[in-house]
């Protein structure tokens, strides 16, 4: 059994057809009381579980950083306080070009994926969401896209494929994939062979119960 704070790393194949290069694939068991949504809220409600939160914060940010994310989330400000970084919000996407006083002063962007559950966001958009993201950061910061899943519908199915492709249209390069996963992960470890890109039933042949897809981004070459 794996703790509240272990990961496994497992090993992902990159896509050949849109070159998309391997990266690690990292299991974190976050599992923990506050998982489940409040009443009256969808099952994930686009929040964070505070365990989540911590780690993110704690492994990507930096004290005395400034965080900027998608919408207000309370176990992201409460741990971007017990870091010592400064927490700033948008309520939109396109909000994000609206903080280009602070351009290269972020040392992390977190944003909750998809924002709106009703609407489709065109690829420009999501470009343009990016390239806004590659402006604020420092060299070294990073951004982060953590996608809902629920039984309904999951957003890494649904999303990812357009969200990592405009990623790197916009200059910034997929570092890892974490799956945050409820329960403990159980039998022996070893590689898979996933593409970032891949169908979420390749993922659940590990029998994980996933909580979010968390996808990193960090500045890399420009792409035309």
């Amino acid at each position: 059994m794996i703790d509240g704070y272990a990961f496994v790393e497992l090993v992902a194949t990159g896509d050949a057809d849109t070159g998309t290069r391997p990266v690690p694939v990292t299991v974190w068991h976050v599992a923990e009381a506050d998982h489940t949504a409040p009443t009256g809220e969808a099952e994930d409600g686009g929040r964070f579980d505070t365990v989540l939160a911590g780690m993110i914060v704690a492994s990507y940010a930096r004290p005395r950083g400034t965080i900027v994310t998608l919408g207000h989330d309370p176990a992201l400000a409460g741990a971007a306080g017990a870091y010592g970084c400064d927490y700033r919000t948008v309520t939109t996407p396109a909000d994000l070009a609206g903080l280009d006083h602070v351009a290269g002063q972020i040392t992390l962007v977190v944003l909750p994926w998809p924002p709106n559950q009703d609407r489709q966001i065109e690829l420009d958009a999501l470009r343009d969401m990016f390239a806004a993201c590659r402006a604020l950061l420092a060299r070294d910061g990073v951004t982060c896209v953590a996608l809902t899943t629920n039984p309904a519908r999951d957003g890494y199915d649904q999303h990812a494929s357009a969200l990592i492709s405009a990623a790197g249209d916009s200059g910034l390069e997929l570092i890892r994939h974490i799956l945050a996963v409820t329960e403990p992960v159980t039998g022996p470890h070893g590689h898979l062979r996933l593409a970032p890109t891949a169908q979420v039933s390749l993922v659940d042949r590990l029998q994980l119960h996933i909580r979010k897809h968390v996808l990193l981004f960090v500045i890399g070459g420009d792409r035309g």
